[in-house]
């Protein structure tokens, strides 16, 4: 049994800081409860002092700013209720007689009937007390959980944010294949049509009006457009530079105007030279900060969101640049070259290039 006879843990209801049954209790954010006096004290002498966040005297959380007190009904309650239990205890210690007086009731059964009522009322209050406590700690986690959620949805949306530093999404991943109509005569293709090269003598193409016929340049069959598509290119280190784009499929093919990759408003061109980037649109150009040594070009396309994003690829990938646009009409992976000797081969992602 408790102190004074109660069957109530009073030492529950004591405040930490004075030690004695609380008086106007209050509960801080932590979930701990103290006298409004004495924790009022206690962080006005931090104030005056070092200042900076106020502490919980007990678990030491830091509050910034400083918490707003209010007095807890239900705990001023059960501690009334304590305290009325010590004082009938202490009045049935002085009242005389005993159990065995002749027509008289016995005291000491009243007071325990009466002690056992208002134990039944603590216990009830405390339970009350508990329930609500719970209540407010799982409504604070289900507010935290939901946020977090929030967070992970938005990082997941990989239509408004480019993909993390590793091959993304397997499901995206296409297989192109040149078309030979367009490649220009000084590209040998070969490798089942999924290699080009610079060359110095002129390839024997059959005549299309769909063949680039100034530039050393080819497009891929596949038109793209909807869900986003993932590839990736092997450059090799012999020529001048190498593009790589996407284009619109009415790109000028012929004639001295004809434009490469990037230098028109219906296509967009990385152009690498050795290890140097630049991003080519609209004729403008952009050079791009990279120290990477990688062969290899990943490029993600949301033909839907106009995302358009180049990687250099190897353990790990890694952004070179990303642009923001609308694509008004399907593209086609486009390639340019320059320079013998340079070239570009579609890899394979279903198996190790």
């Amino acid at each position: 049994m408790a102190e004074g006879g109660s069957y109530i843990d009073s030492d529950k209801f004591k405040c930490p800081v004075c030690l004695d049954l609380m008086r106007t209790p209050v509960t801080i954010p932590c979930g701990h409860s103290y006298c409004m006096l004495c924790i009022s004290r206690c962080w006005d002498k931090k104030d005056s002092s070092a200042g900076g966040p106020q502490a919980c005297p007990q678990c030491r959380h830091k509050f910034t700013p400083r918490p707003k007190l209010a007095k807890n009904a239900l705990l001023a309650e059960l501690v009334e209720k304590l305290r009325e239990e010590r004082r009938v205890a202490g009045c049935s210690q002085t009242e005389p007689g005993g159990a065995g007086a002749a027509g008289t009731a016995n005291p000491v059964k009243s007071t325990l009937s009466e002690s056992c009522s208002i134990r039944d009322s603590l216990i009830k209050g405390v339970k009350q007390w508990q329930t609500e406590l719970e209540k407010l700690i799982k409504a604070e986690e289900s507010k935290a959980v939901s946020a977090a959620q929030s967070v992970l949805k938005n990082l997941l949306n990989y239509s408004t944010f480019p993909p993390p530093l590793f091959f993304p999404f397997p499901s995206d991943a296409c297989t192109l294949t040149f078309d030979v109509n367009t490649v220009n005569g000084y590209l040998e293709l070969n490798h089942k049509e999924r290699t080009v090269m610079s060359v110095r003598e002129s390839e024997i193409y059959f005549f299309h009006t769909k063949r680039f016929e100034k530039r050393q340049q080819a497009l891929c069959k596949e038109g793209l457009r909807g869900s986003p598509r993932y590839w990736e290119v092997n450059c090799g280190n012999g020529g001048t530079w190498v593009s790589i784009g996407v284009s619109y499929k009415g790109i000028r093919r012929s004639g001295k105007h004809a434009p490469l990759f990037g230098r028109c408003k219906n296509s967009w061109a990385l152009r690498k030279y050795g290890f140097s980037y630049y991003f080519w649109h609209d004729n403008k150009e952009t050079s791009i900060k990279s120290s990477s040594l990688s062969p290899k070009i990943g490029v993600y396309l949301d033909h839907n969101a106009g995302v358009l994003a180049f990687y250099t690829v190897s353990k790990y990938t890694s952004l070179l640049y990303k642009v923001q646009t609308t694509f008004t009409e399907p593209v086609y992976a486009g390639f340019g070259l320059s320079g013998i000797g340079s070239q570009i081969q579609l890899c394979d992602l279903d198996s190790e290039d």
